[in-house]
């Protein structure tokens, strides 16, 4: 009996936080998570037993999204090709904030870069800046770029999503950052 409500809590929150990421990006931050637990079919209680927090629910949307792109960025760590890592990983990256209507960066700029969790922040941040790195080793990437330069390169990236809509804009702008990181 203790399996199955396991397995039936797991499914709730996934709903639950499916049902957030559909209603952030349809409606807004400020939707309420009346309507998040409306659409994810579940009932308030059950919607804070697992999130006491609007917070701890957009933190475990940011996880999920990581979670989809772990596999992205250890293929691009594993590259020896560390330009071509970096590429494919913020090409990933633009990508799934395209397909969540810019999510995470509307979180930013409304809450703040502390809105992100640090664990959440250092699994994307940690890799792009060794890929950075490595890729200046090779020559392939500017001398002058920092780990302080990282979280900005990631605004910068992110923010190509917002706007772009379904044109696929968001493609030239990466690239348009690419060439300024890019070694002369």
């Amino acid at each position: 009996m203790a399996g199955t409500l396991r397995t039936d809590a797991q499914r709730n929150r996934e709903r639950i936080v499916e049902a957030a990421r559909r209603c952030f990006a349809e409606q807004g931050l400020d939707v309420g998570v009346d309507e998040i637990a409306r659409s994810a079919g579940v009932g308030m209680g059950t919607l804070y037993r697992r999130f006491p927090t609007k917070a701890s629910l957009v933190h475990a949307i940011f996880a999920q999204s990581l979670d989809e792109l772990q596999p992205v960025i250890d293929a691009a760590l594993a590259s020896e090709d560390a330009w071509a890592g970096l590429v494919d990983l913020l090409v990933a990256v633009v990508a799934q904030h395209a397909k969540d209507h810019g999510f995470g960066q509307l979180v930013v700029l409304r809450f703040g870069p502390e809105a992100i969790p640090d664990d959440v922040r250092e699994r994307v941040l940690g890799p792009v800046a060794e890929l950075i790195a490595r890729a200046q080793q090779d020559g392939a990437a500017r001398r002058d770029i920092g780990p302080d330069d990282v979280p900005a390169i990631m605004r910068m990236a992110g923010a190509a999503a917002l706007g772009s809509g379904r044109t696929g804009d968001w493609r030239r702008h990466v690239e348009l950052l690419l060439d300024g990181l890019r070694a002369r």
